[in-house]
């Protein structure tokens, strides 16, 4: 018995092996319930605010440049995306790969939608806005990544 606790211990029967330790079952798993919801409830409230520039080509061969702020709140992504006549309403997922995908409005319209994800030569995505559609690109600290359950 260990002293101020309710676990025994078993000597190991073997050199190089460690002793086994039995931890009152209800004990183990009210931890890890405990510590699974701690850590997930940390994730969700923790905001990360996030600012980017981002190159935008559309497929008409026009390019521009435009500002990403926001919040990430776990898997859930916030924010105004401003371009130079117009600024949309992002509201988007993280996946647990990284990749994103969501929609952009104005006024509470939906106006297009947008994805991106992550490859060997950093982050990159596409956009559908009123059927005008083309590529993004965003300079910047990567997305954080929500933690899975």
């Amino acid at each position: 018995m260990v002293p101020g606790g309710s676990r025994s211990c078993e000597p190991a029967s073997r050199r190089g092996t460690t002793a086994r330790c039995k931890t009152p079952r209800m004990l183990g798993i009210l931890f890890v319930v405990t510590f699974n919801t701690l850590g997930m409830s940390r994730v969700a409230r923790a905001q990360v605010p996030l600012t980017y520039t981002i190159a935008v080509a559309a497929s008409d061969g026009t390019a521009a440049t435009v500002t990403f702020q926001g919040v990430a709140n776990g898997a859930n992504l916030t924010g105004v995306v401003q371009g130079d006549r117009a600024s949309l309403q992002v509201d988007g997922i993280i996946a647990l790969d990284g990749s994103v995908s969501g929609t952009l409005s104005q006024g509470g319209v939906k106006q297009g939608v947008f994805w991106g994800r992550r490859d060997g030569l950093g982050f990159w995505g596409s956009f559908d806005v009123g059927g005008h559609v083309g590529n993004w690109t965003p300079s910047g600290p990567p997305l954080p990544v929500p933690i899975g359950p």
